[in-house]
Parts: C-alpha cells; structure tokens; sequence
C-alpha cells in the first residue's frame, strides 16, 4: 500500500482500479462531516396557526455549512479495513443502506440513533465524529486561520468561510425539483425536500417518536433526560438549547434584531421574520402528501395531517376527551375552569 505525497485520501485496494469502496467510504465520511454541523429550525407546538404572522420556531443558532466537505483522513486501521471489504456486506437495520466495513455502519447509526459520544471539555457540545469535536475546539482557542478576501471577517473553519462567502456573490446552486427553491447549501435544500415528502428519517431509542431533522431529535432526546444546561444570567431560568436562551434573553434587553425588507416591521427571532415574509410573497412551502393542499407553517401541515390518519394526540385531563390539536383542548378545558380569554 502506498499513498501519494501530500495525500489525506487517496488509497487503493489491490488488483482493484475502479475504486468503488474506497470512493463509497470517501462519500460517507464526508456526508457524516455535512451532517455534522447542520443547520436546524425547531418547530414548536403543532397546533394551528395564523398563517398572516410569524409563530416562533426555534433554530439552533449554529452555521448552515454542509456544503464544505471535510479533508478526509484515514487510518492505517481505516484503510486496511476498506481494502479487506470485497463487498458492502454491512446493512443498516433502520434504512437498509450497506456498507462495506462494521465500522462505518455503527458511525452511520449514530444518524438514526441521535448518539453523540464526543463532547466538548469545556461547553460540553457533543458530536458524532472527533473530528468534528476537535475543529469545534477551535472556538474556544480563538483560532480563526480563514480569512474572507472580501470583508476581512475571519472564521475557525474554512466551511464556515466557504458558507460566508456565498452573502457575497449570491450563489445558491442548490435548487428544490419540486418547488424550484434555491439555496446555497445543500444540508440546506435537504431539509426543505423534506417538507415536500413527510420523510422523519431520525427516531428516538426511548419513544421512538420520529423527527425530519437530526437537531430536532437531539433536542427531543433532553426531554428524557431533563437536561436544561443553559441559564438565564438575568432571572436563572434554565433552558434546553442555547438559541432558546438567547431568545428568551430578548424578552429581557428587548432587542429584535430581524426587520421586514419589505414592511419594515421587526421580529426577535429570524424565524418569525421568514414566516412573516410568506405574508407578502404568498409562498406556502408545506404541502400534504396526501391531498396536496400547501401550508405557510409546518405545524399547520402537521394538524391539517390528522385529519387524513384520526389522530387526536391532545386529550382533557378532566374528562379526557380528545383533541386534533392543542389549541382546541385549551379551549375545552376553560369549559371546566370557568376561565375567560
């Protein structure tokens, strides 16, 4: 076995020229990298909503930069293990992808399984790949070896300047088949293609409840744990994510920091701004998969969905009758409570 000078990737099995597992490896690694850091929005309750104003969806505050493909390198374990794989033998239990080595389907699983194993000394951030863990590192070194040409503003890592430089030029290669939306990450256009098809590819081991975005089941994992590590510095109340407390922390300073291009009206979170927009550009994103009628919010998809399965998730505690959605059950139950709005 023998590596070119200089190279981070580039290995061969013998008697092999086409290269496919390797390639295949390759591929994944890099995906597991995208995934790694992307970006998320949070929807809240799932009863329904005024389509005509903004309704809080929490996002992570994280960079949106899958698109940056990490260097790939490998182990000398890695690549012995690659050249032994004659053939993907490896199936994943939940979406029957195979793999050609033990190794990388456990990796892989950790998709499903929202497991994190390496966190952060010092924030406590967790990550599914070290090397994710040790570029996040990065942060709190203060080291930002990449540098936009442009405005000057420096980032720790080069696909955060990758992501950045795209407010310059304005590029969204990335384009939705369905909608014809376009985005300038794919991690990005992933997410949205999702809204079209229902997919919930990520499900939590306790519940088994399922979630279209791998930061929503993380999130949702902390409800079993009751892990709230984020606190209020001004009133101590304690949240599960960080852009939660950074949103709360506006209700204190007053800041809203997200302003309508268009009405000028301010909003705190830039979620509500992107709800609002859809006011004055009609765009309805969510459409039903079943009668394809088209929603401005998700979560007015996700109620309108229980029309076509019967569920009624919300039910009294007094009378336990139930209920599509959770506004319907608050009004119920100020039948018992004698309480005005």
């Amino acid at each position: 076995l023998s590596l070119s000078p200089g190279s981070t990737s580039c290995f061969s099995r013998k008697g092999r020229a086409d290269g496919t597992e390797e390639s295949s490896l390759l591929q994944h690694r890099q995906t597991e990298h995208r995934k790694e850091t992307q970006g998320q929005d949070i929807s809240t309750e799932p009863h329904l909503h005024s389509e005509t104003e903004g309704h809080t969806e929490h996002s992570s505050g994280t960079d949106n930069d899958e698109d940056w493909r990490a260097p790939i390198s490998c182990s000398a374990a890695q690549m012995v293990s690659a050249q032994g794989a004659d053939k993907k033998k490896h199936q994943c239990s939940v979406c029957k992808k195979r793999f050609g080595t033990k190794q990388i389907l456990q990796r892989h699983i950790r998709v499903h399984t929202g497991e994190r194993p390496f966190s952060c000394s010092i924030c406590k951030k967790t990550f599914t790949i070290k090397c994710n863990r040790d570029k996040h590192l990065k942060i709190h070194t203060s080291e930002r070896p990449y540098n936009c040409s442009i405005c000057e503003k420096a980032f720790a890592l080069k696909r955060s300047l990758d992501a950045h430089l795209k407010i310059h030029t304005g590029d969204k290669p990335f384009s939705c088949q369905t909608c014809k939306k376009t985005f300038t990450i794919k991690g990005n256009l992933d997410k949205h293609v999702r809204t079209h098809t229902g997919e919930k590819p990520f499900s939590c081991l306790t519940c088994e409840k399922t979630f279209s975005q791998k930061a929503h089941l993380h999130e949702h994992v902390k409800t079993h744990t009751g892990e709230r590590p984020y606190s209020c510095s001004t009133c101590e109340k304690t949240f599960v994510t960080k852009s939660h407390l950074l949103k709360h922390e506006r209700t204190h300073t007053g800041e809203r920091p997200y302003s309508c291009s268009t009405c000028e009206k301010t909003f705190v979170t830039k979620s509500h701004l992107r709800k609002h927009e859809r006011t004055h550009t009609g765009e309805r994103p969510y459409s039903c998969s079943t009668c394809e009628k088209t929603f401005g919010l998700k979560c007015n998809l996700d109620a309108h969905m229980r029309v076509h399965t019967g569920e009624r998730p919300f039910s009294c505690s007094t009378c336990v009758k139930t209920f599509v959605t959770k506004s319907s059950l608050c009004k119920h139950e100020r039948m018992h409570t004698g309480e005005r709005p």
